[in-house]
Protein backbone atom coordinates (compact mmCIF):
# COMPACT_ATOMS: atom_id res chain seq x y z
CA UNK A 1 0.00 0.00 0.00
CA UNK A 2 0.96 3.26 -0.96
CA UNK A 3 -0.27 6.94 0.85
CA UNK A 4 -2.79 4.23 2.80
CA UNK A 5 -4.11 2.90 -0.68
CA UNK A 6 -4.26 -0.44 -2.56
CA UNK A 7 -2.36 -1.29 -5.51
CA UNK A 8 -5.52 -2.01 -7.22
CA UNK A 9 -6.83 1.56 -6.76
CA UNK A 10 -3.71 2.96 -8.02
CA UNK A 11 -3.67 0.73 -11.09
CA UNK A 12 -7.10 2.19 -12.40
CA UNK A 13 -6.29 5.53 -11.63
CA UNK A 14 -5.64 7.95 -14.78
CA UNK A 15 -1.97 9.35 -15.44
CA UNK A 16 -1.37 7.40 -12.58
CA UNK A 17 2.88 6.08 -12.83
CA UNK A 18 3.33 3.39 -10.95
CA UNK A 19 6.68 3.43 -9.34
CA UNK A 20 9.89 1.70 -10.57
CA UNK A 21 12.04 -0.91 -8.71
CA UNK A 22 15.68 0.19 -8.94
CA UNK A 23 18.82 -2.37 -9.53
CA UNK A 24 21.52 -1.13 -9.06
CA UNK A 25 23.38 -3.72 -10.67
CA UNK A 26 20.99 -3.69 -14.06
CA UNK A 27 21.49 0.40 -14.18
CA UNK A 28 25.72 -0.45 -14.14
CA UNK A 29 25.48 -3.29 -16.74
CA UNK A 30 22.88 -1.05 -19.27
CA UNK A 31 25.68 2.18 -18.16
CA UNK A 32 28.48 -0.47 -19.29
CA UNK A 33 26.75 -0.99 -22.71
CA UNK A 34 26.00 2.69 -23.85
CA UNK A 35 29.50 3.30 -22.77
CA UNK A 36 30.70 0.94 -25.24
CA UNK A 37 27.95 1.42 -27.82
CA UNK A 38 29.17 5.48 -27.52
CA UNK A 39 32.60 4.16 -28.17
CA UNK A 40 32.21 2.39 -30.93
CA UNK A 41 29.74 5.58 -32.30
CA UNK A 42 32.72 7.54 -32.00
CA UNK A 43 35.13 5.15 -33.46
CA UNK A 44 32.64 4.54 -36.83
CA UNK A 45 31.97 8.48 -36.59
CA UNK A 46 36.25 8.66 -36.57
CA UNK A 47 36.49 5.82 -39.87
CA UNK A 48 33.97 7.75 -41.62
CA UNK A 49 35.75 11.28 -41.57
CA UNK A 50 38.94 9.73 -42.17
CA UNK A 51 37.43 7.54 -45.49
CA UNK A 52 35.31 10.85 -46.36
CA UNK A 53 38.74 12.65 -45.70
CA UNK A 54 41.02 9.64 -47.90
CA UNK A 55 37.65 10.25 -51.05
CA UNK A 56 37.85 13.93 -50.74
CA UNK A 57 41.93 13.78 -51.53
CA UNK A 58 41.67 10.76 -53.72
CA UNK A 59 38.85 12.90 -55.96
CA UNK A 60 40.51 15.42 -55.43
CA UNK A 61 44.03 13.55 -56.77
CA UNK A 62 41.65 12.33 -59.75
CA UNK A 63 40.58 15.62 -60.98
CA UNK A 64 44.05 16.78 -60.65
CA UNK A 65 45.12 14.47 -62.63
CA UNK A 66 42.38 14.39 -65.07
CA UNK A 67 42.95 18.07 -65.44
CA UNK A 68 46.79 17.76 -65.75
CA UNK A 69 45.97 14.91 -68.95
CA UNK A 70 43.41 16.66 -70.41
CA UNK A 71 46.36 19.87 -70.70
CA UNK A 72 48.72 17.19 -71.73
CA UNK A 73 45.96 16.53 -74.40
CA UNK A 74 45.47 19.66 -75.92
CA UNK A 75 49.33 20.62 -75.59
CA UNK A 76 49.36 17.14 -77.93
CA UNK A 77 46.64 18.11 -79.96
CA UNK A 78 47.66 21.42 -80.58
CA UNK A 79 51.69 20.24 -81.26
CA UNK A 80 50.05 17.28 -83.34
CA UNK A 81 48.47 19.98 -85.70
CA UNK A 82 51.76 22.32 -85.35
CA UNK A 83 53.71 19.24 -86.95
CA UNK A 84 51.33 18.36 -89.57
CA UNK A 85 50.45 21.93 -90.78
CA UNK A 86 54.41 21.62 -91.10
CA UNK A 87 54.58 18.79 -92.98
CA UNK A 88 51.90 19.63 -95.14
CA UNK A 89 54.02 22.72 -96.33
CA UNK A 90 54.47 22.90 -100.02
CA UNK A 91 55.07 25.18 -102.59
CA UNK A 92 51.20 25.99 -102.98
CA UNK A 93 50.40 26.64 -99.34
CA UNK A 94 53.75 28.72 -98.14
CA UNK A 95 57.01 30.32 -99.52
CA UNK A 96 58.56 26.88 -99.63
CA UNK A 97 60.19 26.75 -103.37
CA UNK A 98 59.14 24.21 -105.44
CA UNK A 99 62.45 22.96 -105.49
CA UNK A 100 62.23 21.32 -101.92
CA UNK A 101 58.55 19.55 -102.56
CA UNK A 102 60.55 16.35 -103.02
CA UNK A 103 58.38 13.31 -103.71
CA UNK A 104 55.74 15.30 -102.10
CA UNK A 105 54.87 17.73 -104.85
CA UNK A 106 51.40 18.70 -104.74
CA UNK A 107 49.81 18.28 -107.90
CA UNK A 108 49.04 21.74 -109.92
CA UNK A 109 46.13 23.84 -109.00
CA UNK A 110 45.03 26.63 -111.34
CA UNK A 111 44.17 30.12 -109.49
CA UNK A 112 42.25 31.10 -112.87
CA UNK A 113 38.36 31.11 -112.81
CA UNK A 114 36.62 27.60 -113.43
CA UNK A 115 33.39 27.35 -115.31
CA UNK A 116 34.97 29.76 -118.35
CA UNK A 117 33.37 27.62 -121.03
CA UNK A 118 37.27 27.62 -122.44
CA UNK A 119 38.84 23.98 -123.34
CA UNK A 120 42.45 23.56 -122.43
CA UNK A 121 45.39 24.57 -123.79
CA UNK A 122 46.19 27.49 -126.18
CA UNK A 123 43.50 29.92 -127.25
CA UNK A 124 41.95 30.93 -130.68
CA UNK A 125 44.76 33.43 -132.12
CA UNK A 126 47.64 31.91 -129.64
CA UNK A 127 50.84 32.07 -131.85
CA UNK A 128 51.84 28.53 -132.54
CA UNK A 129 55.66 28.15 -132.90
CA UNK A 130 55.85 25.09 -135.52
CA UNK A 131 59.57 24.08 -137.11
CA UNK A 132 59.30 25.72 -140.58
CA UNK A 133 61.52 25.45 -144.10
CA UNK A 134 63.31 27.81 -144.64
CA UNK A 135 63.80 29.72 -147.52
CA UNK A 136 67.43 30.28 -147.62
CA UNK A 137 68.84 26.90 -146.81
CA UNK A 138 73.01 26.71 -146.75
CA UNK A 139 73.24 23.50 -148.12
CA UNK A 140 71.07 22.43 -151.11
CA UNK A 141 71.49 18.80 -152.00
CA UNK A 142 69.78 17.47 -155.59
CA UNK A 143 68.39 13.98 -155.14
CA UNK A 144 67.85 12.90 -159.08
CA UNK A 145 65.85 10.08 -160.67
CA UNK A 146 68.55 7.64 -161.91
CA UNK A 147 66.86 5.54 -164.29
CA UNK A 148 63.32 5.27 -164.90
CA UNK A 149 60.90 2.70 -163.28
CA UNK A 150 59.03 2.05 -166.30
CA UNK A 151 61.46 0.80 -168.86
CA UNK A 152 64.89 1.57 -167.11
CA UNK A 153 65.79 4.40 -169.08
CA UNK A 154 69.24 6.50 -167.92
CA UNK A 155 67.64 10.08 -166.62
CA UNK A 156 71.18 11.46 -165.07
CA UNK A 157 71.14 13.76 -168.17
CA UNK A 158 67.10 14.33 -168.56
CA UNK A 159 66.29 17.92 -166.83
CA UNK A 160 64.18 18.12 -163.36
CA UNK A 161 60.34 19.32 -164.30
CA UNK A 162 59.52 19.82 -160.70
CA UNK A 163 61.33 19.11 -157.61
CA UNK A 164 59.53 18.58 -153.57
CA UNK A 165 61.81 20.03 -150.91
CA UNK A 166 62.28 18.51 -147.59
CA UNK A 167 64.98 20.36 -145.12
CA UNK A 168 67.05 18.82 -141.96
CA UNK A 169 67.90 21.33 -139.26
CA UNK A 170 71.19 19.69 -138.02
CA UNK A 171 74.58 21.35 -136.26
CA UNK A 172 78.01 20.97 -138.00
CA UNK A 173 80.46 18.64 -136.69
CA UNK A 174 81.55 19.62 -133.52
CA UNK A 175 85.39 20.42 -133.60
CA UNK A 176 87.47 23.10 -132.83
CA UNK A 177 89.49 25.04 -135.38
CA UNK A 178 92.96 26.04 -134.99
CA UNK A 179 93.86 29.58 -135.95
CA UNK A 180 96.89 30.28 -136.43
CA UNK A 181 98.33 34.59 -136.95
CA UNK A 182 101.48 34.88 -138.20
CA UNK A 183 103.08 38.70 -137.68
CA UNK A 184 105.17 39.21 -140.74
CA UNK A 185 108.14 41.38 -140.65
CA UNK A 186 108.62 43.51 -143.57
CA UNK A 187 111.50 45.82 -144.19
CA UNK A 188 110.77 49.15 -145.82
CA UNK A 189 112.77 49.25 -149.37
CA UNK A 190 112.84 53.31 -148.46
CA UNK A 191 113.89 53.73 -145.51
CA UNK A 192 115.26 49.84 -144.57
CA UNK A 193 112.59 50.41 -141.31
CA UNK A 194 111.42 46.85 -140.08
CA UNK A 195 107.42 46.61 -139.64
CA UNK A 196 105.65 44.00 -137.67
CA UNK A 197 102.45 43.09 -138.10
CA UNK A 198 99.99 43.32 -135.58
CA UNK A 199 97.30 40.43 -134.24
CA UNK A 200 93.50 41.53 -133.48
CA UNK A 201 93.57 42.60 -130.00
CA UNK A 202 92.08 39.77 -128.54
CA UNK A 203 95.16 37.69 -129.52
CA UNK A 204 97.71 38.55 -126.40
CA UNK A 205 99.28 34.65 -126.07
CA UNK A 206 101.22 32.06 -128.01
CA UNK A 207 98.46 30.07 -127.41
CA UNK A 208 95.06 30.38 -126.31
CA UNK A 209 91.43 29.96 -126.20
CA UNK A 210 89.59 31.77 -128.62
CA UNK A 211 86.39 33.88 -127.78
CA UNK A 212 83.53 31.14 -129.45
CA UNK A 213 85.01 28.45 -126.68
CA UNK A 214 85.09 30.60 -123.89
CA UNK A 215 82.04 32.06 -124.46
CA UNK A 216 80.34 28.65 -124.77
CA UNK A 217 82.19 27.47 -121.04
CA UNK A 218 81.19 30.37 -119.69
CA UNK A 219 77.26 29.50 -120.30
CA UNK A 220 77.44 26.63 -119.91
CA UNK A 221 79.14 27.19 -116.19
CA UNK A 222 76.65 30.73 -115.29
CA UNK A 223 73.77 29.86 -117.58
CA UNK A 224 73.59 26.10 -117.88
CA UNK A 225 74.16 25.96 -113.98
CA UNK A 226 76.68 23.06 -114.65
CA UNK A 227 79.08 22.44 -112.30
CA UNK A 228 83.17 22.95 -113.75
CA UNK A 229 83.47 19.11 -113.94
CA UNK A 230 80.79 18.16 -116.11
CA UNK A 231 81.53 21.70 -118.14
CA UNK A 232 84.89 19.95 -118.55
CA UNK A 233 83.48 16.87 -119.58
CA UNK A 234 81.32 18.42 -122.10
CA UNK A 235 84.32 19.67 -123.67
CA UNK A 236 86.65 16.80 -123.57
CA UNK A 237 83.15 14.61 -125.27
CA UNK A 238 82.40 16.92 -128.02
CA UNK A 239 85.78 18.80 -128.77
CA UNK A 240 88.15 15.60 -127.80
CA UNK A 241 90.04 18.66 -125.44
CA UNK A 242 90.41 18.82 -122.09
CA UNK A 243 90.06 22.79 -120.66
CA UNK A 244 91.17 22.97 -117.68
CA UNK A 245 88.88 23.99 -114.20
CA UNK A 246 91.15 27.63 -114.28
CA UNK A 247 90.42 28.48 -117.79
CA UNK A 248 86.30 28.28 -117.12
CA UNK A 249 86.45 30.36 -113.96
CA UNK A 250 88.88 32.90 -115.54
CA UNK A 251 86.43 33.16 -118.30
CA UNK A 252 84.02 34.03 -115.74
CA UNK A 253 85.92 36.52 -113.84
CA UNK A 254 86.73 38.25 -117.40
CA UNK A 255 83.13 38.22 -118.05
CA UNK A 256 82.25 39.87 -114.74
CA UNK A 257 85.14 42.53 -114.75
CA UNK A 258 83.59 43.79 -118.00
CA UNK A 259 80.11 44.04 -116.39
CA UNK A 260 81.13 45.57 -113.10
CA UNK A 261 82.41 48.46 -114.83
CA UNK A 262 79.72 48.84 -117.34
CA UNK A 263 76.80 47.18 -117.04
CA UNK A 264 76.72 47.06 -112.99
CA UNK A 265 76.12 51.00 -111.95
CA UNK A 266 73.69 51.41 -115.27
CA UNK A 267 71.15 48.90 -113.52
CA UNK A 268 71.56 49.89 -110.35
CA UNK A 269 71.00 53.82 -111.21
CA UNK A 270 68.05 52.53 -113.77
CA UNK A 271 66.58 50.26 -111.09
CA UNK A 272 66.43 53.46 -108.25
CA UNK A 273 64.65 55.77 -111.14
CA UNK A 274 62.08 53.17 -111.63
CA UNK A 275 58.57 53.74 -111.37
CA UNK A 276 58.04 50.24 -109.54
CA UNK A 277 60.47 47.18 -108.39
CA UNK A 278 60.21 43.52 -107.55
CA UNK A 279 62.30 43.05 -104.80
CA UNK A 280 63.07 39.57 -102.98
CA UNK A 281 66.06 37.35 -101.24
CA UNK A 282 67.27 34.09 -100.42
CA UNK A 283 69.55 31.85 -98.40
CA UNK A 284 72.64 30.81 -100.51
CA UNK A 285 75.53 28.63 -99.23
CA UNK A 286 79.28 30.25 -99.72
CA UNK A 287 81.65 28.59 -98.31
CA UNK A 288 79.53 26.32 -96.48
CA UNK A 289 78.21 29.68 -94.38
CA UNK A 290 74.95 31.03 -95.65
CA UNK A 291 74.17 34.15 -97.11
CA UNK A 292 71.64 36.31 -98.43
CA UNK A 293 71.26 36.52 -102.19
CA UNK A 294 69.07 40.15 -103.05
CA UNK A 295 66.97 40.71 -105.72
CA UNK A 296 65.91 43.81 -107.47
CA UNK A 297 64.53 44.21 -110.76
CA UNK A 298 61.70 45.31 -113.19
CA UNK A 299 60.47 43.94 -116.72
CA UNK A 300 64.21 46.15 -118.41
CA UNK A 301 66.17 45.40 -115.67
CA UNK A 302 67.84 43.51 -113.40
CA UNK A 303 70.37 43.16 -110.61
CA UNK A 304 71.17 40.28 -107.81
CA UNK A 305 73.82 40.74 -105.22
CA UNK A 306 75.53 38.95 -102.75
CA UNK A 307 75.38 40.10 -98.89
CA UNK A 308 75.86 38.24 -95.44
CA UNK A 309 72.68 40.16 -93.94
CA UNK A 310 69.01 39.46 -94.90
CA UNK A 311 67.74 43.16 -93.74
CA UNK A 312 67.88 46.72 -93.61
CA UNK A 313 72.12 46.70 -93.53
CA UNK A 314 71.71 45.05 -96.99
CA UNK A 315 69.47 47.21 -98.68
CA UNK A 316 71.43 50.09 -97.29
CA UNK A 317 74.55 48.64 -99.21
CA UNK A 318 72.93 47.13 -102.23
CA UNK A 319 71.81 51.10 -102.08
CA UNK A 320 69.14 50.45 -105.15
CA UNK A 321 66.46 51.44 -102.43
CA UNK A 322 67.71 54.14 -100.48
CA UNK A 323 67.11 56.21 -103.13
CA UNK A 324 64.01 54.67 -104.80
CA UNK A 325 61.06 55.89 -104.97
CA UNK A 326 58.33 54.33 -106.76
CA UNK A 327 56.14 51.35 -105.91
CA UNK A 328 57.63 48.48 -103.65
CA UNK A 329 56.54 45.20 -104.68
CA UNK A 330 57.45 42.14 -102.19
CA UNK A 331 56.55 39.70 -99.77
CA UNK A 332 55.84 41.70 -96.35
CA UNK A 333 59.60 40.95 -95.51
CA UNK A 334 60.20 43.44 -92.06
CA UNK A 335 63.19 44.87 -93.90
CA UNK A 336 61.40 46.23 -96.91
CA UNK A 337 58.60 48.47 -94.50
CA UNK A 338 61.71 50.52 -92.43
CA UNK A 339 60.89 54.16 -91.96
CA UNK A 340 64.90 54.15 -93.29
CA UNK A 341 63.57 54.08 -96.68
CA UNK A 342 61.88 56.98 -96.28
CA UNK A 343 61.40 57.77 -100.20
CA UNK A 344 58.83 54.58 -100.61
CA UNK A 345 55.61 55.22 -99.91
CA UNK A 346 53.65 53.00 -101.53
CA UNK A 347 53.80 49.00 -101.08
CA UNK A 348 51.80 46.36 -103.15
CA UNK A 349 52.13 42.99 -101.11
CA UNK A 350 52.42 40.04 -102.87
CA UNK A 351 48.52 38.27 -103.58
CA UNK A 352 50.43 35.31 -104.48
CA UNK A 353 51.86 34.61 -100.83
CA UNK A 354 48.75 35.57 -99.15
CA UNK A 355 47.09 32.91 -101.66
CA UNK A 356 49.28 30.23 -100.51
CA UNK A 357 48.78 31.34 -96.58
CA UNK A 358 45.33 31.23 -97.14
CA UNK A 359 45.52 27.73 -98.67
CA UNK A 360 47.29 26.78 -95.76
CA UNK A 361 44.73 27.89 -93.33
CA UNK A 362 41.78 26.54 -95.35
CA UNK A 363 43.90 22.97 -95.38
CA UNK A 364 43.82 23.07 -91.41
CA UNK A 365 40.39 23.42 -90.73
CA UNK A 366 39.57 20.90 -93.66
CA UNK A 367 41.68 18.75 -91.63
CA UNK A 368 39.80 19.05 -88.69
CA UNK A 369 36.81 17.87 -90.27
CA UNK A 370 35.12 21.22 -91.47
CA UNK A 371 33.53 21.28 -94.86
CA UNK A 372 34.21 24.31 -96.92
CA UNK A 373 31.01 23.57 -98.66
CA UNK A 374 28.39 24.10 -95.62
CA UNK A 375 30.76 25.83 -92.85
CA UNK A 376 32.25 29.20 -92.92
CA UNK A 377 36.12 29.10 -93.09
CA UNK A 378 37.17 32.47 -93.10
CA UNK A 379 39.91 31.72 -95.56
CA UNK A 380 37.99 30.63 -98.04
CA UNK A 381 35.97 33.46 -98.00
CA UNK A 382 39.23 35.51 -98.08
CA UNK A 383 40.39 33.61 -101.23
CA UNK A 384 37.24 34.35 -102.81
CA UNK A 385 37.39 37.38 -102.68
CA UNK A 386 40.84 38.37 -103.13
CA UNK A 387 41.18 36.03 -106.53
CA UNK A 388 38.05 38.10 -107.79
CA UNK A 389 39.49 41.29 -107.36
CA UNK A 390 42.86 39.80 -109.09
CA UNK A 391 40.73 38.35 -112.41
CA UNK A 392 38.38 41.37 -112.55
CA UNK A 393 39.54 44.49 -110.92
CA UNK A 394 35.57 46.23 -111.14
CA UNK A 395 34.70 44.05 -108.28
CA UNK A 396 37.10 45.58 -106.07
CA UNK A 397 34.57 47.64 -104.28
CA UNK A 398 32.45 44.39 -103.44
CA UNK A 399 35.17 41.96 -102.92
CA UNK A 400 37.28 44.35 -100.84
CA UNK A 401 34.52 44.39 -98.13
CA UNK A 402 34.14 40.43 -98.00
CA UNK A 403 38.08 40.23 -97.96
CA UNK A 404 38.49 42.57 -94.90
CA UNK A 405 35.07 41.26 -93.40
CA UNK A 406 36.36 37.56 -93.53
CA UNK A 407 39.48 38.46 -91.58
CA UNK A 408 37.46 40.48 -88.99
CA UNK A 409 35.08 37.85 -88.37
CA UNK A 410 38.36 35.29 -87.66
CA UNK A 411 39.35 37.86 -85.11
CA UNK A 412 35.98 38.51 -83.60
CA UNK A 413 35.42 35.43 -82.90
CA UNK A 414 38.68 34.09 -82.32
CA UNK A 415 38.46 31.00 -84.92
CA UNK A 416 42.20 29.91 -84.92
CA UNK A 417 43.71 26.86 -83.17
CA UNK A 418 45.70 26.93 -79.78
CA UNK A 419 49.60 27.33 -79.91
CA UNK A 420 51.78 29.01 -82.51
CA UNK A 421 49.88 27.63 -85.26
CA UNK A 422 46.93 29.41 -83.73
CA UNK A 423 49.14 32.73 -83.54
CA UNK A 424 50.92 32.34 -87.20
CA UNK A 425 46.44 32.82 -88.13
CA UNK A 426 45.70 35.20 -86.11
CA UNK A 427 48.78 37.13 -86.91
CA UNK A 428 47.79 36.44 -90.93
CA UNK A 429 44.20 38.11 -89.91
CA UNK A 430 45.34 41.10 -88.31
CA UNK A 431 47.39 41.78 -91.22
CA UNK A 432 44.68 41.91 -93.43
CA UNK A 433 43.11 44.07 -91.34
CA UNK A 434 45.72 46.18 -90.63
CA UNK A 435 47.06 46.26 -94.86
CA UNK A 436 44.23 46.00 -96.96
CA UNK A 437 44.66 49.07 -99.49
CA UNK A 438 48.78 47.23 -99.59
CA UNK A 439 47.26 44.13 -100.75
CA UNK A 440 44.60 45.70 -103.50
CA UNK A 441 46.96 48.60 -104.34
CA UNK A 442 47.11 46.84 -108.07
CA UNK A 443 43.49 46.97 -107.92
CA UNK A 444 43.63 50.69 -108.60
CA UNK A 445 46.86 51.35 -110.69
CA UNK A 446 46.61 48.94 -113.79
CA UNK A 447 49.98 49.27 -114.55
CA UNK A 448 50.94 47.59 -111.14
CA UNK A 449 51.30 43.93 -111.01
CA UNK A 450 49.63 42.06 -107.89
CA UNK A 451 52.10 39.72 -107.38
CA UNK A 452 55.90 39.38 -106.56
CA UNK A 453 56.48 36.40 -109.12
CA UNK A 454 58.52 37.60 -110.86
CA UNK A 455 61.14 38.16 -108.21
CA UNK A 456 61.21 34.71 -107.21
CA UNK A 457 61.64 33.12 -111.06
CA UNK A 458 64.74 35.93 -110.86
CA UNK A 459 66.66 33.45 -107.88
CA UNK A 460 65.05 30.42 -108.55
CA UNK A 461 68.14 29.54 -110.34
CA UNK A 462 70.08 29.96 -106.98
CA UNK A 463 68.36 26.83 -105.58
CA UNK A 464 68.95 24.84 -108.76
CA UNK A 465 72.60 26.10 -108.45
CA UNK A 466 72.94 24.95 -104.94
CA UNK A 467 71.11 21.67 -105.81
CA UNK A 468 74.00 20.70 -108.23
CA UNK A 469 76.99 22.17 -106.97
CA UNK A 470 75.74 22.30 -103.32
CA UNK A 471 77.22 26.42 -103.39
CA UNK A 472 79.90 28.61 -103.80
CA UNK A 473 83.43 28.25 -102.41
CA UNK A 474 84.35 31.92 -102.42
CA UNK A 475 82.18 35.44 -102.73
CA UNK A 476 84.26 36.78 -105.04
CA UNK A 477 82.72 32.98 -107.20
CA UNK A 478 78.93 34.41 -105.83
CA UNK A 479 79.79 37.95 -107.07
CA UNK A 480 81.15 36.76 -110.79
CA UNK A 481 77.60 34.59 -110.44
CA UNK A 482 75.05 36.80 -109.33
CA UNK A 483 76.65 40.01 -111.69
CA UNK A 484 76.52 37.57 -114.96
CA UNK A 485 73.23 36.32 -114.17
CA UNK A 486 72.16 39.91 -113.73
CA UNK A 487 73.27 40.53 -117.05
CA UNK A 488 71.89 37.65 -118.78
CA UNK A 489 67.95 38.17 -117.34
CA UNK A 490 68.85 41.55 -118.47
CA UNK A 491 69.32 40.97 -121.75
CA UNK A 492 66.53 38.47 -122.63
CA UNK A 493 64.40 41.33 -121.18
CA UNK A 494 65.83 43.28 -124.24
CA UNK A 495 65.03 40.35 -126.94
CA UNK A 496 68.58 39.23 -126.92
CA UNK A 497 69.40 35.41 -125.98
CA UNK A 498 71.98 34.76 -123.37
CA UNK A 499 74.35 33.26 -125.22
CA UNK A 500 74.72 35.88 -127.69
CA UNK A 501 74.98 38.67 -124.58
CA UNK A 502 77.52 36.24 -122.91
CA UNK A 503 79.67 35.69 -126.30
CA UNK A 504 79.41 39.75 -126.62
CA UNK A 505 81.46 40.15 -123.41
CA UNK A 506 84.37 38.30 -124.94
CA UNK A 507 84.61 40.62 -127.85
CA UNK A 508 85.50 44.55 -128.14
CA UNK A 509 81.94 45.80 -128.03
CA UNK A 510 79.74 43.92 -125.39
CA UNK A 511 76.10 44.34 -125.37
CA UNK A 512 75.01 46.80 -122.98
CA UNK A 513 70.99 47.95 -122.99
CA UNK A 514 69.90 50.93 -122.98
CA UNK A 515 68.49 53.25 -120.39
CA UNK A 516 65.82 55.09 -120.66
Amino acid sequence: MIDGRSGAEHDTTPGYIPPITLDHDVIEQQAVIIRSLQAEIKDLIARVESLTTALAESESRRIADNNTNQAIIRDLQTRNDELTAQTSRNSKNSSQPPSADGYNKPEPRSLRPKNTGRKNGGQPGHPGTTLRQNDRPDQVISCHPEKCDGCGENLNNTLAVSYQRRQVVDLPPLQLVWIEYQLEQVVCPCCRHLNRGVAPTTVTRQVQYGPNLLALACYLYQCGVMSLSRVQQFCREAFDSTISQQVIIDASRQAATRLDQTFKPAAKQALAQAEWLHVDETGFKVDGRLTWLHSVSNPDWTWIEPHSKRGLQALKDISVLIVFAGVLIHDCWAAYDSDELVNIVFHQLCCSHLLRELDAVTEYWIRQGVDPGSAFIWSTQATSALQSIIHDRNTLDTNRQKFIHAALTATNYSMFPAGKLGQKHRALAQRIINRPDDYLYFATHTNIPPTNNPAEQEIRVVKIRQKNSGGMRTLTGTRHFTTIRSYISTARKHGITAYQAIHSLFTPAPWLPTPA
